[in-house]
Formats: structure tokens, sequence, C-alpha cells
């Protein structure tokens, strides 16, 4: 039928359906940034025939990304910083972060968003919203006050955390996913598996990001009633808007 359709000049009628999703995208050069959501990368809805952007708050919500290991997820963080870091000046945000898996986030220790200590400084904020009579960050930049930057931490693997820190700090890192958003500190927390992830945390977490995994219960942990699954392939995730679980690819957070 190929050779006979090439012969008499017979042009092949458009494929009725979208390509698969690529295994490898880049990064735009410039960025359709919507409000404080960025795009992570391109989703695919099989259903409608449509392929778009993924875009997440990490503003108004608590992140956590799960996955087995070499499926994407520094990647997916350095994605993160790299983002907010090319859209928003050094006073507008910062970032604090502790690796404690591939140590390859220390390629961002000199970049002029990162800062110091997080309890210290959700105590000042708490102070200073208190002295203009407001509750929250977004009434306070309502007001016209826009002398405190957002606050991002980032905590790569949470597992290690839990088994060396977790009797020094773990009720305070509980206490800044409590209470952080509303004062303008929101976490981006990785792990390999949601087990330590009781509902104390999960519940303070809206936005969830699942890379491969090794159990396959690890994705009705994250999305209820969850029947799919990502590829096996890395950088590939699933995400969920408006109670629909899609499939998406993430960016490349750096070409090469």
């Amino acid at each position: 039928v190929n050779l006979y359709s090439q012969k008499e000049g017979i042009e092949r009628l458009p494929n009725i359906c979208l390509p698969p999703l690529e295994k490898s995208i880049s990064v735009p050069k410039e960025l359709a940034v919507k409000g404080n959501s960025y795009p992570i990368g391109i989703y695919d809805d099989p259903d409608t025939q449509y392929q778009g952007e993924a875009y997440f708050d990490f503003d108004a919500d608590n992140t956590i990304i799960v996955g087995a290991s070499q499926t994407g997820k520094t990647n997916l963080l350095q994605l993160i910083v790299r983002e907010i870091a090319s859209q928003k000046r050094a006073n507008e945000a910062s970032f604090y972060i502790i690796d404690l898996g591939s140590m390859i986030l220390k390629n961002f220790e000199k970049l002029n968003h990162v800062g110091g200590v997080v309890l210290q400084e959700l105590d000042a904020r708490k102070e200073k919203l208190m002295s203009v009579g407001v509750s929250s960050i977004s009434s306070y930049n309502e007001a016209g006050y826009n002398d405190i930057p957002h606050l991002y931490v980032i905590l790569e693997n949470f597992a290690v955390f839990r088994e060396l820190y977790a009797d020094k700090y773990e009720d305070d890192f509980l206490f800044i996913a409590r209470e952080g958003i509303t004062y303008g500190i929101s976490l981006i927390v990785t792990a390999t598996t949601t087990s330590g992830f009781g509902y104390k945390y999960m519940s303070n977490f809206a936005n969830h990001i699942a890379l491969t995994c090794n159990d396959n219960s690890e994705y009705s942990n994250l999305f209820d009633r969850c029947r799919t699954e990502p590829s096996n392939i890395p950088g590939r995730v699933l995400v969920c808007f408006n109670k629909v679980i899609y499939e998406a690819q993430t960016y490349l957070s750096f070409d090469g």
C-alpha cells in the first residue's frame, strides 16, 4: 500500500491520534508562567487528544515527589529551582536546600537565592505579619507590602532525614509543613516511597507527583483510586488535575 501510494502520489492522511510523549523534552527557552504556577513538563490526555504543559503552584501548597532511584527526582528538583530563580529575584524568592541524596543540589549553593535557618525565619515572619495586623502572607502582600520573599524548603530524600534527624527535628519539620504556607514558606520533598508519610504529613502536602515506583501501591497512596502507573522512563510521572490523573514527561532541568 505504501509503495502504491508513493507511486500514485497519494498523500498520507493525518493521524487521528497524537504521538506518544517524547522520552526527553528540553525546558522551553521562554517559560509560560501562570502567576505562581510553573510548567514541569508535558502531560497527555488521550481521551480528548490533547497534550499541554503540566503546571504546579509551589507557593500555595507543599509538594511531595515520590519515585524509585534513578527515575528523575533530582532532575525535577533542579528544574523547579531553575524555573523559580529565573522568574523571581533574590528578594522575591529564597531556597533552603537540604540534600541528603545525590548531593547534586550543592551546585546551587552560590545562587543568590539560597538562604539559611528556617525556624528562625518562620518566627520572624509571624512577628512581622502581626505587627501590621494581618495573619497570612497573602493578606500582607495585598496590603501593599512586598519585603518578604517566598521561601522554598527543599528536602532531598525524606527517608534519610527521618533516619538521622527524626528525634531532633521531625516535630519542627511537621510544624513547618502545617504552618509554613500561611507565612510564605513551602516545602518540596522527595522520597523513594510514601513509607513514613502518615496522615499527619500527607494532609499537609497538596501537590503530589509520582515517578516510577518499585511498588505499585505507591500510586494509590498518592492518588485515590489510581488504576494507572507511569511508563518506566526517566522523568515520566503521574500528576492529578481536577481529580483526573494524567501521565506526563518532565522537562530536562539542563540540556546534557
